[in-house]
């Protein structure tokens, strides 16, 4: 017996929510590496000197973006598939072990 479970018309919008969230995620992705190309060529002759920083925030922005991506999809993907059978929680969760040690 389900007892708790989304209708489908309710689950619609939020699975739309995080599939758009996950596509704007995945574009944003590519972004960070222009702004890093930015700053190197901003620096000029010194862009060695900042090379390492800006090699870092290029692959820690774009490591967020793609981890963040794939939560949203997984979140999308996962929205309105399980459901609760709050009575045989209930159930299981009644029994009271004896931590008496008797």
């Amino acid at each position: 017996m389900v007892d708790i479970a989304m209708e489908a018309d309710v689950a619609a919008p939020i699975i739309e929510r995080f599939a758009t969230l996950q596509g704007i995620l995945e574009e944003m992705r590519h972004k960070p590496i222009s702004v890093a190309t930015s700053v190197d060529n901003a620096c000029g002759e010194f862009k060695a000197a900042v090379a390492d920083a800006t090699d870092a925030f290029h692959m820690s922005w774009r490591q967020a973006f793609d981890t963040c991506g794939v939560t949203a999809g997984l979140i999308g993907a996962n929205t309105n598939v399980f459901e609760v059978e709050l009575q045989r929680v209930d159930a299981e969760l009644a029994v009271i072990p004896d931590i008496s040690g008797g």
